[in-house]
């Protein structure tokens, strides 16, 4: 699985890239060598432990929703960039061709297997990828703040924070 992402990663221009093993380092929460969270301690920790991970949590998860949205929006503008290269790639291959002899279904064939158009559309479906992926961590931090919720809430019925329940 780490060699899918780091893939993935690598076909992302860095100014995109997300770190996602540190960012939930940053959390407090431990990552395992496959980039598994650990979440086997929570329920261990001290509320204000808890508190303080949860917190952090709720910041990974609005980083990554603010890149996914700007991968989002990088989607749509590629999408829009690929149908003006086509468009330009059709009239330039009717133009050669006389449209007289050359047919609309000639010329889609033609652009299909231009080579900047594929380069395009791999880097598209790259980008929706990293999307997908974004969206997958986002709800797996969101999983791992649910769980330092319950922990706290337990905790709290435990009477460990002060209260007598």
């Amino acid at each position: 699985m780490a060699n899918i992402r780091d893939k993935l990663q690598a076909d992302i221009h860095p100014d995109y890239r997300v770190d996602i093993e540190s960012l939930i380092r940053s959390t407090g929460l431990s990552v395992t060598d496959e980039g598994m969270i650990l979440l086997e301690d929570v329920a261990d920790l001290p509320p204000q432990a808890l508190l303080d991970i949860m917190s952090r949590l709720i910041g990974a998860m609005e980083y990554i929703e603010s890149r996914r949205a700007l991968i989002t929006s990088l989607v749509k503008q590629k999408a829009a960039d690929l149908n003006s290269l086509e468009a330009t790639k059709r009239l330039e291959y009717l133009e050669k061709r006389e449209f007289a002899r050359g047919s609309k279904t000639d010329s889609e064939l033609v652009v299909s297997k231009d080579p900047q158009v594929v380069a395009l559309k791999k880097k598209i479906a790259t980008y929706e990828a990293f999307g997908q992926y974004l969206k997958a961590m986002y709800e797996l931090l969101s999983m791992a703040h649910y769980t330092a919720k319950t922990a706290l809430n337990t905790a709290t019925n435990r009477g460990t924070m002060g209260y007598e329940g």
